[in-house]
């Protein structure tokens, strides 16, 4: 079983001297010009609590990016080991390719356990729109 924290996609994500992780430019909407596009580089944090661990100490995480029309990629598989009940840790992207308008979702698992998921919205807009309040692509 286990519990979600936090899922979320930012511009960047960096650890402190003090340990501590800053999340930068945290976003849901990304407006493009035109489609394609691609997105240069973001990461998706996660935070999760663990009841239950795999029998053979290897736990993998593994994350889907589902677009509106149903096509489905997986990205890399992030095999960790537990110490202690919760997990963290970012997925840094680069060069997602962004083929359509609409709600896309990053769906995340832990060995093969739905966690949770985050939506990330593709949005066609005038250039005249672009960098008013969300992460573009231009």
């Amino acid at each position: 079983m286990v519990k979600l924290q936090a899922l979320l996609l930012c511009d960047l994500v960096v650890r402190a001297p003090d340990g501590k992780l800053q999340l930068q430019g945290i976003f849901h909407v990304i407006h493009v010009r035109s489609l394609p596009a691609q997105h240069p580089a973001m990461w998706l944090y996660f935070r999760f609590l663990v009841e239950r661990r795999s029998s053979n100490g290897q736990d993998t995480i593994v994350v889907l990016f589902k677009r509106p029309s149903g096509e489905t990629e997986k990205l890399p598989e992030l095999r960790v080991q537990l110490d202690g009940d919760s997990v963290e840790g970012q997925l840094q992207l680069r060069g997602l390719p962004l083929m359509e308008e609409g709600v896309h979702s990053f769906e995340l698992y832990f060995n093969e356990e739905l966690v949770g998921s985050c939506d990330l919205t593709v949005a066609k807009v005038s250039p005249a729109r672009l960098g008013e309040q969300h992460a573009t692509v231009q």
